[in-house]
């Protein structure tokens, strides 16, 4: 009939004129019992001001054609292949029927569609079908499997793509409870390797941006989980201190109780991060904060029990920071404060090499020059008081003090069989000598 090719083709004025002469037309119905409503409502193109003038006109919203759906349902139809597409919500609000959220259980697959135009709308930062897929019930934990490009990884949500992307306004918007979505935002929520949002930030943001900045006030703001660790063993904090972003990786420690103690599944702790990556200033931060002398949460005697326990710590290969320190001279001003809180230059790794040989075998002269000579003031520093304690548990055994000598002995990790003296003799050989 005229007037439904008339409805299809959008012709608002020539409808209303045919309505106005012929009322009954509003509720005849043509092909599948179809109406004009019907006919409106599953147009692919935007015929919202047609629609309107329908529903005005009194146009039946529970009539259904001969598959039983309504015009509602039709919309929903469009809708599906369209996300953005403004015939359902205008029936929904005349309706008073509640959107319809797009998934059942939070962060479930979200429809191809969907999920393409989102990633399209992140991607562009496209404000305008961003807001219309939030408005029409997207799940913003939804998985978009559906739309992953060839780098993607499986499980990757509208929130972990915005943040690779460095897309602020994006972000803030996926986080804002605005939308009425009945799950909220879910922060802690990971791809299949384990990377949650916060993850996800400390590894896009290798510098410090504007976006940067905002994107981890908003993740903040949702309190993460600090402790969280992926696949591999890292947390978001282990991230940031590879990436060199000390931005992130002191308000990872002072705002989100980040943890520089844990250890990835390679046994390396952020200091070996920092130092691998030579990140000079989060070495110096790392160190400070484990003195003491910045913000963190450390349960050491001492801070400075914390400072050298965690700079002798070797990782699965045996090297400590400071074995890394070794490969570059540029590396010489933060080395120094790493021996300052007890890193050894004569520690050696698996391989049987300590740092002074690393930068030998790198050719690095004055990371030699240094380390060396510091191996050397370590090795008398650590002889001349081996042999005063040697020299005090002699004293003892003169004195048949046994508690002290035992005392001795376990503190000063000594055994009975080193020698006191230069001519050799032992505790065993003092004993003797004093019956």
């Amino acid at each position: 009939m005229p007037v439904h090719i008339a409805c299809q083709e959008g012709q608002t004025e020539v409808v209303f004129e045919m309505l106005q002469r012929h009322p009954y037309l509003l509720h005849l119905s043509g092909a599948g019992k179809n109406t004009l409503l019907h006919f409106v409502a599953m147009c692919p193109e935007d015929r919202s001001e047609l629609l309107n003038m329908l529903l005005d006109l009194g146009a039946d919203v529970q009539t259904k054609n001969t598959e039983g759906k309504r015009a509602i349902e039709l919309a929903e139809e469009v809708e599906n292949d369209e996300p953005d597409h403004p015939h359902l919500a205008i029936l929904q609000e005349r309706m008073g029927v509640e959107k319809a959220f797009q998934s059942k259980e939070m962060g479930g697959p979200l429809r191809r569609a969907t999920a393409e135009k989102c990633y399209t709308a992140i991607e562009k930062e496209d404000e305008r079908v961003l807001t219309k897929l939030l408005r029409g019930g997207m799940d913003v934990n939804g998985t978009m499997d559906e739309a992953l490009r060839e780098d993607d990884d499986i499980g990757l949500t509208p929130l972990l793509l915005a943040i690779r992307m460095l897309r602020g306004t994006m972000v803030s918007m996926l986080a804002s409870n605005e939308w009425g979505n009945p799950w909220g935002l879910s922060i802690s929520q990971p791809n299949v390797h384990g990377i949650t949002p916060m993850h996800m930030l400390a590894i896009a943001a290798e510098e410090d941006t504007q976006d940067a900045r905002g994107i981890l006030h908003v993740l903040l703001e949702h309190n993460p989980e600090p402790h969280l660790v992926d696949r591999k063993g890292f947390t978001a904090l282990h991230y940031a201190c590879e990436k060199g972003n000390l931005h992130n990786v002191i308000a990872l420690v002072e705002k989100a109780g980040g943890d520089l103690r844990m250890e990835t599944e390679d046994e390396m702790t952020c200091l070996h991060l920092a130092a691998l990556n030579q990140h000079g200033e989060v070495v110096s931060y790392i160190i400070d904060a484990l003195r003491g002398t910045r913000g963190g949460n450390f349960t050491f005697v001492s801070s400075e029990q914390a400072a050298r326990a965690i700079v002798r710590k070797s990782d699965n290969t045996g090297n400590t920071a400071l074995h890394y320190a070794a490969k570059n001279d540029a590396n010489a001003e933060w080395a120094k404060q790493i021996m300052g809180c007890g890193g050894s230059p004569a520690q050696v790794n698996k391989e049987g090499f300590t740092p002074v040989e690393i930068a030998q075998k790198a050719r690095q002269a004055l990371m030699m020059d240094m380390l060396g000579r510091e191996a050397a003031r370590m090795l008398d520093e650590e002889t001349q008081e081996k042999s005063r304690k040697m020299l005090m548990l002699s004293y003892a055994v003169k004195d048949n003090d046994i508690d002290r000598l035992r005392q001795g002995l376990i503190e000063g990790g000594i055994a009975i069989g080193d020698p006191v003296d230069e001519v050799g003799d032992t505790l065993l050989h003092t004993a003797a000598a004093e019956g």
